[in-house]
């Protein structure tokens, strides 16, 4: 059995090293496509490129339609027919268990009729500041016990693949009404909330993306941005410890008072699984959202000026 896993990926230096790292266990190849990054994320990926079974590519734009790009990428790697298995997943995304038992786990799908959905495990950051720590994600996040939304990532069989559509965020198919969804005894270790500098920037730039798209998929599509950066707001963009954990533990969640215990047993990746190429990161917070405003201003130019 080969599997593959497929990623868009932007501004992630704090955790893709970890992720090529981790999920290449599981994997015969990876495939991560770089979103323009300007914190050091492509030039990681580049050098993580010489040594692991992983193929990097660029995309440039503002990234309105994730969906249309995976779609292609999907469609592309699976009409190779080298791998019986495409994962889609996010940098921020593990696969909680290893390769033997996963493919035990596909050996029981159907690849002409089944579509295997992969539940989210949240986890919480027990540091505001942990992108300046020479620490883990094996030692500074704990399990969320319990998930307010259910919510699924994609593991494509590759006949299904080479013709499918994906929506919006890789939780299900546009279409695809006769196939099956079948929810897998997997888990995904979610780490989307982990620093005080990662959260403000993403929250933001994504809520002003989300504000632009033409239109969107669902009426809750990307809420839980909303909300993040209603919050953020309200606390001037400083994020202390414990709002950095509540916005986590609340991840997702309608009700932003949820009270959640941790589970402490179950961990992402090993202990011996450090971040190596941290002096290729760079803090781009200003240059980010100049890089966001200057794409916005020439798209916006070129729609209604036609220069």
């Amino acid at each position: 059995m080969k599997i593959a896993v497929i990623s868009i990926v932007k501004n992630e230096a704090d955790i893709i090293e970890l992720f090529v790292k981790i999920n290449s266990r599981i994997c015969d190849h990876m495939y991560v496509v770089d979103g323009s990054s300007d914190d050091g994320t492509f030039e990681m990926l580049k050098q993580l490129e010489k040594t692991y079974k992983l193929t990097v590519l660029v995309e440039n734009g503002l990234h309105y339609f994730q969906g249309q790009l995976m779609t292609q990428l999907v469609n592309e790697i699976a009409a190779s027919n080298e791998y019986d298995f495409i994962v889609l997943l996010d940098a921020d995304e593990f696969i909680s268990k290893p390769r033997e038992y996963l493919e035990e786990v596909l050996t029981a799908v159907d690849p002409a009729k089944t579509v295997g959905l992969v539940a989210w495990q949240t986890y919480v950051p027990l540091n505001a500041n942990w992108d300046d720590l020479d620490s883990t994600l094996y030692e500074s996040f704990v399990m969320r016990s319990r998930e307010p939304l259910p919510n699924y990532k994609l593991i494509l069989p590759c006949e299904i693949a080479k013709t499918c559509a994906i929506k919006q965020g890789n939780h299900d198919l546009l279409g695809g009404s006769d196939l099956k969804r079948v929810v897998l005894p997997l888990s995904i270790q979610h780490v989307p909330v982990r620093s005080s500098r990662q959260i403000v920037q993403k929250t933001i730039l994504t809520s002003h993306r989300q504000s632009i798209k033409p239109k969107l998929e669902s009426p809750i599509e990307a809420f839980h941005y909303t909300l993040m950066a209603k919050r953020i707001r309200e606390l001037d963009y400083k994020i202390d410890e414990e709002s950095l954990k509540s916005i986590a533990m609340n991840y997702c969640s309608f009700k932003q008072d949820q009270i959640n215990d941790f589970n402490y047993d179950i961990k992402i990746g090993h202990p011996a699984d450090r971040i190596e190429l941290k002096t290729l990161r760079r803090d781009n917070t200003i240059k980010a959202f100049d890089q966001f405003l200057l794409k916005l201003c020439a798209e916006y130019n070129k729609f209604i000026y036609n220069r």
